[in-house]
């Protein structure tokens, strides 16, 4: 188990935001019988993937390679399955995931979060929803009712001011919270998972023998491109503000998703943004942030 560090914290969620509510222990954490972490994850940050490879190798099907991996309803995948020494064909078959048990099992186990670049999950989740499927998921079929040169204007600002609040737009420390951000001890990049999953294997005493993920998601997600969407510099700086503490606490910057010209302007926004946030500082206990392939120690999440 890696020490949990003491760090500051902040002490007012960013506007929009809600509070999580205690209703006594739910399961949020997938629990695979061969590694012993429990992961934590939301949606549009790999959780798809991490169920795929937890119903597979981490509940003991090592015997075929995945090919692809669907997700079906709530806690099962659908798995494209090849024959690993054979010329079968694939096959595609329904498992589940296991989850944890009680918030003992939890507590027992090397505990860590999956996070992504705000502004990037953003787009996948319109990309997803609303272009791809067709707004076919309920939360979402009201932005499909707009003129297509509308939905993404009025998406953003409906998001931004807290009117439309689903799993796959609101800001991941509210998830991170419910689950209880002082029980984790490691927060990582989808962005950079697949250097860091031997580690994470490594730190939860897996007992497979295969260390690949169903897919190299650093190259997945490096290939989502954001193209125009951010090319509006006042929708920029309405999300920029909205998930500033995402931006903040998990250390990403948002300027990384604008092209060009614009990228000067969203500098300058968000180093006013940044000025106008200071935080309340609180001695908390707290966790680590993975990035780059090494430790993070002035991370600040309340």
């Amino acid at each position: 188990m890696i020490e949990i560090l003491e760090l500051f914290a902040v002490a007012t969620a960013a506007v929009g935001t809600a509070t999580a509510v205690d209703h006594g222990w739910i399961s949020h954490a997938y629990c695979p019988s061969k590694a012993a972490f429990a992961l934590t994850t939301n949606a549009k940050v790999g959780s798809t993937t991490l169920k795929g490879w937890a119903a597979q190798q981490g509940e003991g099907h090592d015997e075929m390679k995945v090919l692809r991996v669907t997700p079906n309803t709530g806690n099962y995948v659908n798995l494209r399955l090849a024959p690993l020494n054979s010329s079968r064909p694939p096959v595609t078959v329904l498992r589940k995931v296991r989850v944890c048990a009680s918030k003992a099992e939890e507590d027992s186990r090397f505990r860590w979060a999956l996070v992504r670049h705000p502004l990037r999950r953003l787009v996948s989740a319109f990309h997803d929803k609303v272009e791809t499927e067709n707004c076919g998921y309920q939360p979402f079929r009201w932005v499909c009712t707009l003129p297509r040169e509308q939905r993404w204007p009025e998406f953003v600002r409906r998001v931004a001011s807290g009117q439309f609040r689903d799993a796959h737009s609101q800001p991941q420390l509210i998830h991170l919270r419910r689950f209880g951000i002082h029980r984790l001890q490691a927060i990582v990049r989808i962005e950079e998972l697949d250097a860091l999953w031997p580690w994470l294997l490594q730190n939860s005493a897996y007992r497979g023998r295969d260390l690949n993920l169903p897919h190299g998601n650093s190259k997945t997600n490096a290939a989502n491109s954001t193209g125009d969407y951010f090319a509006d510099p006042d929708l920029l700086a309405k999300l920029m503000r909205y998930y500033a503490e995402d931006l903040k606490a998990l250390q990403y910057d948002p300027v990384e998703v604008v092209a060009g010209r614009a990228a000067s302007n969203a500098a300058k926004v968000w180093r006013e943004i940044s000025a106008s946030t200071s935080p309340r500082r609180q001695q908390r206990k707290s966790v680590l942030l993975l990035k780059n392939g090494s430790v993070v120690t002035n991370l600040w999440v309340r």
